[in-house]
């Protein structure tokens, strides 16, 4: 590139164009002006760190003013400044190590993990030093030099000075997402596939995922929310990752199955922390809100298995929010699957729009046994919404499985006599069936044509005479537009 850039092309007579030249100038400003940093980078590393170069400019300052000034005191004053530079610094270490203490023990309460960043190697280098300032000035007063005399004096007022920044470095080492984030990037080290890396059984689970998990539930329990929602959210992201690592690895079958199991488990634990905190009246919505972000996340970078596993778990949350008559977090629930779903389905990831299916078959089933009609037709218009996406879409096997959970959950509607639920069901058939007759599914036309008469069989046993008329239309309708 370079040398092309360079060279001085000729015409037949020898001359050099001007116009070339202007140009080979222009390239190489441009090409300069991209390796410079740009004014607002310029601005955002001064911004960050003025408090470093201001601190730098005073102490390099002081310890020019210290080596050239002439020390007037006489014997007895060195021994007094140097004592008391030594007894001042060790009262102030007593107190920086007691500070470090308390925010330890508050950060503790969260993940013992936490302690590695509290003994960082420039805290530690820190710490080391304000040690050796302090014992320097009480090998100075058996020397009694006049070096050692400016030296103690320089230490004192580096290690003074430096108490700003480590104080300040608290406020983001006890911040929620500060910790969180910390943990993510120590799982992402420990979830790196590395050739040839079989871990033993035990440590299938990345230590640092542990301390997610933990983290969420000790905020959980102290009512943390804002750092409960971090810890999930780093989770989350977690998930992708590994994800998007198991689709672009190009390593063995035995590194994939590691990597799919450490997904899994991240998933697993964001699950169980749903059920254990699915009472409480504001971590469901947090949960449910990401693993909506996460699913279409994993549909837009065709994350097929993370989408699975992602169904799998809104599933399970929503069964047992269902078995806990919680009717607005199953709502929710529906709404998450129906926008997962749909996004799904517009990617052409058919499989794991089979498992949205699954999930919202047995939501709904658990919601008509327990009488949740409101929350049992949101799941049918979850239902309807997916399967009019797969079928404009023409994915016909995951479409008759949209037919074959609107009917499971309809007969159980039926069966425990939520008429509107049945009514809306039979609503949601007959879109879904118009859609794919309109797009030439014939089989699933006739999956959901039979599930329209299952249902109507079991509207009508129970006597419920709106729905079953609703049913009727509703094979009617399907049947005209296949015609």
């Amino acid at each position: 590139m370079f040398d092309t850039l360079f060279s001085r092309p000729a015409f037949i007579d020898g001359t050099t164009s001007n116009h070339t030249k202007h140009f080979n100038t222009f390239l190489i400003i441009q090409i300069l002006k991209d390796m410079l940093p740009q004014k607002s980078d310029i601005g955002i590393l001064l911004k960050k760190y003025v408090l470093y170069i201001v601190l730098a400019a005073i102490i390099l300052f002081f310890s020019l003013r210290v080596l050239t000034i002439d020390l007037v005191c006489d014997e007895d004053g060195r021994e007094f400044l140097l004592s008391a530079i030594s007894q001042g610094l060790a009262a102030a270490f007593a107190l920086v190590f007691t500070i470090s203490l308390v925010a330890i023990q508050l950060t503790a309460r969260y993940s013992a993990r936490m302690l590695k960043q509290f003994f960082s190697y420039p805290i530690i280098a820190y710490m080391t030093f304000f040690v050796f300032s302090i014992i320097f000035p009480l090998y100075a007063l058996v020397q009694m030099d006049d070096f050692l005399v400016r030296a103690s004096l320089i230490f004192a007022s580096i290690c003074f000075a430096l108490l700003i920044p480590y104080f300040l470095s608290f406020k983001e080492l006890l911040n929620p997402e500060h910790i969180a984030d910390h943990l993510k990037k120590e799982a992402q080290k420990e979830l790196v596939l590395k050739k040839r890396t079989v871990l033993p059984r035990e440590k299938d689970t990345s230590p640092s995922v542990i301390s997610l998990d933990n983290l969420a539930m000790s905020a959980y329990v102290c009512k943390d929310y804002d750092t409960f929602e971090a810890a999930l959210i780093k989770l989350g992201e977690l998930f992708i990752e590994t994800a998007e690592k198991i689709r672009d690895a190009t390593t063995e079958d035995h590194e994939r199955n590691t990597a799919s199991k450490k997904m899994s488990d991240i998933i697993t634990r964001i699950r169980h922390i749903a059920l254990i905190t699915i009472e409480d009246p504001r971590t469901p919505s947090i949960i449910i809100t990401l693993l909506e972000q996460v699913g279409h996340k994993a549909a837009e970078e065709s994350l097929e298995n993370a989408a699975t596993e992602l169904a799998k778990a809104l599933g399970s949350v929503g069964r047992t929010s269902a078995e806990h008559r919680l009717e607005e977090a199953t709502k929710r629930i529906a709404e998450a699957l129906e926008s997962v779903g749909v996004a799904l389905a517009e990617h052409r990831l058919e499989e794991a729009t089979k498992r949205i299916a699954w999930a919202l078959r047995f939501v709904g089933r658990t919601s008509a046994e327990h009488r949740l009609e409101e929350a049992t037709k949101r799941i049918a218009e979850a239902l309807e919404s997916v399967g009019v996406a797969l079928a404009e879409h023409r994915l016909e096997e995951a479409t008759k499985r949209i037919a074959w959970a609107l009917r499971f959950v309809g007969r159980t509607s039926a069966e425990h006599r939520l008429e509107k639920a049945t009514k809306r069901i039979a609503e949601a058939l007959e879109s879904v069936g118009r859609t794919s007759a309109e797009h030439r599914l014939e089989e699933a036309t006739k999956r959901i044509a039979w599930a329209l008469g299952s249902v109507g069989w079991a509207s009508a046993e129970h006597r419920l005479e709106e729905a079953t008329k609703r049913i009727a239309w509703a094979l009617g309708s399907v049947g005209w537009a296949s015609a």
